[in-house]
């Protein structure tokens, strides 16, 4: 007999009547079976004995099982946890909470190829939680070295690892915590998308996390490029204290580029002033305020965005908008891309893709 468990989001509660309430953490009312009923469902769905349930009971307890498998509050206890992926079981569970099969999920976490540009203040939070949630392979892209400046705000470094690459640093950190992952390092710059798309033929990812800023602009496009010829998706963002950003989630041949995006956003009549801006900042990067809380607010929402694209759990919101949180108000928005892809560079990005 296949052995049911409750579903992640259902409590049990056998009550001093012996009366069993299933109660959810959202979304549906709770369930309450009555006794005698209650008690024998009960220790069937906590594996205990069942050798002194009475045998007029039996039938009932199991058309009720049966209900319960039906309407989703219990599941085969193979959808729930496996033994190659119980490091993860606590996360298994809300995986299979959400799309009925955990262990798949996980497998599929596992076989992801994640391509982290930039270990920073934002890139080494992204890593060290994408490994923690049980992708396979990272590749780690930076070509800094660790400062004493970064210390308050990048927690994969401390002090005695200044001077050294912080790919190294990082993968050696990454590796310490999650021995499993594979790390895959390249200690170089990206000044085009050229060297981007070298990077895409050596390492094949399956996503770009953009977590570079140098040079603030252009690095963006230059990723986006690259990776529409080679059908990789990229998901971007930052913060700017106070407010954070994540997304836009860029796919090829489906969202408009990041040059659209952000010229969406311009206000008519500045478009000349933004182009000159924008030219500036990539010529002289300017030194933007940055805090840790804020890198790993905005890694937190990008990484959840990426778990479920990569398990396959539910499509990134994301896509073609991103999410403005302002870290002093608690309050956040939607920012919405154009709706169409509106530039020749989409266009050749769309064939290209």
């Amino acid at each position: 007999m296949t052995r049911m468990l409750p579903c992640p989001g259902v409590e049990l509660f056998l009550d001093s009547s012996e009366d069993l309430y299933l109660l959810p953490i959202q979304g549906r009312e709770q369930l309450r079976i009555e006794a005698p009923w209650g008690r024998w469902t009960c220790a069937a769905l906590r594996g205990d004995p069942l050798e002194a349930m009475p045998v007029e009971l039996a039938d009932e307890v199991g058309r009720i099982l049966d209900w319960l498998a039906s309407e989703r509050y219990i599941r085969p206890a193979e959808a729930l946890g496996s033994a190659d992926t119980s490091q993860w079981d606590r996360q298994v569970r809300w995986l299979a909470q959400e799309t009925g099969d955990g262990p798949t999920r996980q497998r599929r976490l596992r076989d992801a190829r994640v391509l982290v540009l930039g270990v920073g203040g934002l890139g080494c939070v992204v890593a060290d939680l994408l490994a923690r949630a049980g992708v396979g392979t990272l590749i780690l892209v930076d070509d800094d070295h660790v400062e004493l400046g970064n210390l308050p705000r990048q927690p994969l470094y401390v002090a005695s690892d200044v001077g050294e690459q912080k790919v190294d640093v990082a993968g050696r950190r990454i590796r310490a915590a999650i021995p499993s992952i594979r790390i895959e390092r390249s200690r170089r710059s990206i000044n085009g998308a050229r060297d981007m798309s070298e990077l895409l033929d050596e390492h094949h990812p399956m996503l770009v996390v953009c977590s570079a800023d140098r040079p603030p602009i252009a690095i963006k496009s230059w990723v986006e490029d690259a990776a529409a010829e080679h059908g990789v998706a990229v998901m971007h963002g930052g913060h700017r204290p106070p407010l954070v950003y994540a997304g836009p989630f860029f796919v090829p041949g489906l969202t408009p580029c990041y040059e659209c995006f952000a010229r969406s956003r311009v206000a008519p009549g500045t478009e000349q002033l933004e182009r000159e801006l924008s030219a500036c900042r990539d010529r002289e990067c300017p030194e933007l305020p940055a805090v840790g809380w804020g890198d790993t607010a905005a890694a937190s929402m990008i990484v959840a965005q990426c778990v479920n694209w990569l398990a396959g759990v539910a499509d990134p919101v994301l896509v073609g908008r991103e999410l403005e949180f302002d870290l002093s108000t608690l309050r956040s928005r939607f920012v919405e891309g154009p709706a169409t892809r509106s530039c020749a560079r989409c266009e050749s990005l769309r064939a290209a893709a």
